[in-house]
């Protein structure tokens, strides 16, 4: 009883904090702070600063250029880095350049898509030999198989310097599906599946999701399949006295959004919240899983990583946010909208067999962690790992990450 009214205090105060800071903008009042609040909660100042144009669409009372003015309020984010010190170019200004540079992409991104050899695009700051240019400016970052130097045959073929007065950056990246695993008892998030009889093609159970309060499996459908496919734990069925069958296939959908399966439990085979090699989850409360949203305030700071079935818990490999919006192609389909966290010393952070995983970052709570994303695919190197934002599936399935 003690936590929880702790927790509601600190909940109070965060409220009454941010709605302050927004009411400090002259021409937003009380009611249209509360709003604010109600609809983005506590994350409500970045994620307008992201989107101020959707923020004013949705909001009555809430004017495209108060938006605007509320990208001023950034100056700390939610890890508590002063976002203005680390940067040489005016904070209200990045912002407007990176607003910018999204649009731009959004409106060219079917003719970059289709030339030979593109592989993804993002919005990302300027580097020169992987340095970050200064002052800062964002720029169109386009993904290809393969870079041509300028005396090549081919150069011509390449992309101006600049697209509608955006600057453009040339990266070599190529993306694909993230497609030992032992009996794991009572099955948690982590555990090695797959569709019957493709144990070669293993994924990852990314852990108990709800519809409602009832359990579901949550992992991609390239690891589970379609509709009515039968899942087994381990990947080649044979799970010794226990049920090798874990649930069936519920529905499932890849397309250029997102890649996910949910499943529904065997009652046959034990479960327990939570991820393998996390404290266990709740019930009991001793791990707190909660979702939440990366916006562009989370890139080049926010630590995120997966638990999968071939790379494990043993270390638990952490990368860094690198974008939030990126455009991939990954197995001739062309997604948007994706996440990609990059490793932070260039070592392998994925490997085959972690697609399916969640996506988390650590709340300030002990023990607390948020699930972001679901894991689908990897860079050719593996150091990257690419997952749909977590609010997509939600959309689209209708599930959650806790039971109401």
């Amino acid at each position: 009883m003690a936590k929880k009214i702790v927790k509601k205090k600190a909940a109070i105060t965060a409220k009454s904090t941010v709605i302050s800071k927004l009411k400090s903008i002259k021409g937003i009042g009380p009611k249209v702070a509360e709003k604010i609040w109600s609809i983005y909660g506590k994350k409500c100042i970045s994620q307008i600063a992201a989107d101020p144009e959707a923020a004013s669409r949705k909001i009555n009372g809430l004017s495209l250029e108060l938006a605007k003015e509320i990208t001023s309020l950034i100056t700390i984010d939610e890890g508590g880095t002063n976002l203005v010190n680390n940067y040489t170019t005016p904070w209200e200004e990045l912002c407007e350049q990176r607003r910018k540079a999204q649009r731009v992409l959004e409106f060219h991104i079917q003719d970059i898509a289709t030339r030979p050899g593109v592989t993804g695009a993002h919005i990302g700051l300027k580097r020169i030999e992987g340095e970050i240019v200064k002052p800062e400016k964002y720029c169109i970052r386009i993904h290809v198989r393969k870079k041509f130097p300028k005396h090549h045959p081919r150069y011509s073929e390449c992309f101006p310097s600049q697209i509608d007065g955006v600057d453009v950056d040339i990266l070599e990246r190529s993306y694909r599906s993230a497609a030992a695993s032992d009996v794991v008892n009572p099955l948690m998030g982590g555990a090695g599946i797959a569709e019957t009889g493709r144990a070669a093609d293993f994924g990852t159970l990314g852990g108990i999701v709800y519809s409602g309060n009832r359990e579901r499996y949550i992992t991609n459908q390239h690891v589970a399949g379609n509709s009515g496919s039968v899942i087994v734990q381990p990947p080649s069925g044979n799970a010794g006295t226990l049920p090798g069958n874990i649930g069936t296939v519920l529905s499932s959908l890849r397309n250029t959004i997102l890649d996910c399966a949910i499943i529904q439990p065997d009652p046959a085979r034990k479960n327990q919240f939570g991820i393998l090699g996390l404290p266990p989850g709740q019930p009991p409360q001793n791990a707190i899983f909660a979702y939440n949203k990366l916006t562009f305030i989370d890139e080049h700071s926010t630590k995120a990583f997966k638990i999968g079935a071939a790379t494990g818990f043993n270390p638990i490999r952490v990368g860094t946010v690198k974008n939030v919006n990126t455009f991939v192609e990954i197995d001739n389909i062309f997604m948007s909208r994706q996440i990609v966290v990059d490793s932070d010393d260039e070592t392998e952070i994925i490997e085959g067999g972690d697609s399916g995983s969640l996506l988390l970052v650590e709340s300030a709570t002990p023990n607390g962690y948020f699930v972001v994303g679901l894991v689908h695919a990897e860079t050719n190197k593996r150091q990257s790992i690419v997952a749909t934002h977590f609010d997509e599936i939600i959309n689209e399935f209708g599930v959650s990450v806790l039971p109401f």
